[in-house]
């Protein structure tokens, strides 16, 4: 199964384990475009928990010490065909996305290191990893979700950011 998910749309599939591979390949690159602004690169969502349905998108994310990032990175994210897309997260991160809007294959969070999200992001991945019981109620509610809101990426967006932010919760505690 290849990757590509229509921009504004859910579409979930059974997980693939050459998501790992795929996103191992695109780090490699990544890592060459970012050199040493790149402080760790990561896997995040659904596609970094095996087992897990997904949309088949890859989420990645790539701390660095601070924004913004330089424009020679810009201009390189640009030539492997990731374009800046508008950031729901807030002004404290970059989101660029690659591939056109009919086939966006990968999503990628630029987070500077003093933003708390950075870390928000490694926890739900670990937690989802080692909770199956919690990863198997995620993705029966994705599920659900891309049912009725398929077509409404936002809302079916906002609305498992309910659920991360339960775990995130829970493991606070």
């Amino acid at each position: 199964m290849s990757l590509g998910v229509k921009r504004g749309t859910v579409s979930l599939v059974p997980y693939q384990p050459e998501w790992e591979q795929l996103y191992e390949q695109e780090k490699s690159v990544l890592s060459v475009l970012f050199g040493s602004t790149a402080l760790d690169i990561q896997h995040i969502g659904s596609t970094s928990v095996a087992g897990l349905a997904a949309k088949p998108l890859l989420d990645m994310a790539i701390r660095v010490a601070s924004l913004p990032i330089g424009s020679a990175i810009v201009e390189q994210l640009r030539a492997h065909n990731y374009g800046e897309r508008v950031n729901r997260l807030g002004p404290g991160q970059l989101v660029y996305v690659k591939g056109p809007e009919e086939r966006e294959t990968h999503i990628l969070h630029i987070i500077p290191d003093d933003n708390p999200d950075w870390h928000h992001k490694l926890q739900f991945r670990d937690y989802l990893r080692t909770h199956p019981e919690a990863a198997k109620a995620y993705e029966f509610l994705k599920q659900e979700l891309s049912r009725a809101y398929g077509n409404q990426r936002s809302t079916y967006t906002h609305l498992k950011g309910l659920f991360i932010q339960q775990v995130l919760l829970r493991i606070a505690e």
